[in-house]
């Protein structure tokens, strides 16, 4: 029967709530297409300050922002805008200039911290100007112009943000200034987080025991200090967890679980979903904003309003990906023993690739291209799922001592079969069943250089298109054992 991968408790529970969010625009994520008013001052440089006085003006900004990584973006800008300034009353009584311009621009972001963004951009165009006098009449002609400048910011609401431009420009044959200006940005919602969008994947069965103080799956990688060790679920839970850890001394334990947003989320507004929603029976809550190992990191801490125990969970984000490591404590002991909390959170980090590694004392598998994931530890060996022509494939194998037979059930049929370990095509006994639901597993056992293997092997039969007598040939098996495990004894 083919083992059910549980899904995380933590994003479980987030996914079943974002969908009913009670204030669906602050936590709706942002495109990235933003407007921008700018309504400032514009001071005259050098000669110019005996010509011209500080005049006022506003430009309207259209932005388009991308985003190459989870803090750094190119701004790309489209500008129009008038200034209006004063002639002093030595040069020409009554008189004012007027100006307008349009213009573009390329700039560069940065997130230093959640909600505070610092742009620095350059920009040109074309301007048109004319004198505003009583006795003469209007008088004009325009130029080019060029500048750049920096922006502050600070994301007050998701949709709406206040900050201070600060720039330069050089209006071609006619003058300079600095202009500071108050920077009004409205960023445009795509629509609230839903249970659709949000994907949690599955890693483990919660029947099956781990053990190890470090971890690589999907695109994560966690290490538990030395102590510390991952173990399964207890049977019968009603709620499933990705996997579980707990220290030595069994006062603190915690939970990882891992997702894959289908939109673009900001960081902070995940964290506030997780921490208004998810933890809604929590009191005395409070969000620390930090950076871990390159990827954005809220610290929530926050005491069960019923049992009074503690809770301190950390929540990374990294682009469209997004953790959580929860750990829970009895009362009055987490929140007092805090640095084992933030040594745990210290060992969360995002891989470059989807890489999967996981080693035993005689079986180690390598899949740096993420083509097989390791799924759970299954005695003193591992399960692993790979996708093949989508095709879904589960195989456990793990090393056998004395004799072992597959149990057997009506209906199933003996095979010969064979693995290729090390270039070696190694005679296997084994049987096949088609189980409830349209799947085929076969159940196998050989034997490399004085150690027998127990292998299973699942995959669902729809189509067609698999004998079940050839279950261990098929190419996703066959590259597995050619490419990706590595057994114990092989030189």
């Amino acid at each position: 029967m083919r083992l059910k991968a549980a899904l995380g408790l933590t994003f479980l529970m987030l996914s079943s709530v974002a969908a009913d969010l009670k204030a669906a625009d602050l936590y709706a994520p942002v495109s990235p297409f933003s407007l921008r008013f700018l309504p400032g001052v514009a001071v005259p440089l050098g000669l110019d300050t005996d010509t011209f006085s500080t005049g006022a003006g506003a430009d309207i900004i259209a932005q388009l922002h991308l985003a190459f990584s989870n803090v750094l973006g190119l701004d790309f800008q489209a500008e129009v805008g008038s200034n209006f300034t004063p002639l002093p009353a030595s040069e020409r009584e009554e008189a004012s200039i007027s100006q307008l311009n349009a213009g573009g621009g390329i700039g560069m972001s940065w997130e230093m911290a959640p909600r505070f963004t610092v742009s620095a951009y350059g920009k040109g165009g074309y301007f048109y100007s004319f004198i505003n006098d009583t006795r003469l009449g209007p008088q004009g002609g325009g130029n080019p112009y060029a500048g750049g400048g920096m922006t502050f910011t600070i994301r007050l609401l998701p949709a709406f943000g206040l900050g201070v431009d600060i720039s330069y420009r050089h209006y071609f044959g006619f003058r300079g200034n600095v202009a500071i200006a108050l920077n009004s940005a409205f960023l445009f919602p795509t629509g609230e987080v839903s249970r659709r969008e949000i994907e949690t994947e599955p890693i483990t069965n919660p029947d099956l025991l781990f053990s190890g103080n470090t971890l690589v799956q999907n695109r994560i990688r966690l290490e538990l200090p030395v102590g510390w060790m991952f173990h399964a679920a207890k049977p019968g839970k009603d709620v499933s967890v990705l996997f579980t850890f707990r220290d030595a001394a069994e006062r603190i334990y915690g939970s990882l679980a891992y997702m894959r947003l289908d939109t673009d989320v900001q960081p902070d507004d995940l964290a506030a979903v997780y921490a208004e929603d998810v933890m809604a029976e929590y009191i005395d809550k409070s969000i620390e904003a930090t950076s871990i190992n390159g990827a954005w990191a809220y610290i929530i801490s926050a005491t069960d309003a019923r049992s009074g125990f503690e809770a301190m969970n950390a929540l990374y984000v990294r682009e469209r990906e997004a953790a959580i490591v929860e750990l829970i404590s009895g009362p009055s002991f987490l929140m007092d023993n805090s640095e084992a909390a933030h040594e745990i959170f210290q060992g969360f980090s995002f891989l470059a690739s989807p890489a999967s590694i996981r080693l035993r004392a005689k079986l180690e598998l390598y899949s740096y291209d993420g083509a097989w994931q390791w799924q759970s530890d299954i005695h003193d060996g591992f399960v692993v799922r790979g996708v093949l022509r989508d095709r879904d494939f589960l195989v456990g194998i793990w090393p056998s001592e004395g004799e072992f037979r597959w149990p057997g059930e009506e209906g199933d049929a003996p095979v010969e079969a064979y693995f290729l370990v090390n270039n070696r095509k190694l005679g296997a006994e084994g049987l096949v069943r088609h189980d409830e639901g349209g799947a085929i597993t076969g159940y196998y056992r050989f034997g490399y250089r004085g150690q027998s293997y127990c292998v299973f092997i699942s995959v669902d039969s729809a189509g067609g298109s698999i004998v079940a007598e050839e279950l261990h040939a098929e190419e996703a098996v066959v590259s597995l054992f050619r490419y990706y495990l590595h057994f114990g004894g092989q030189e």
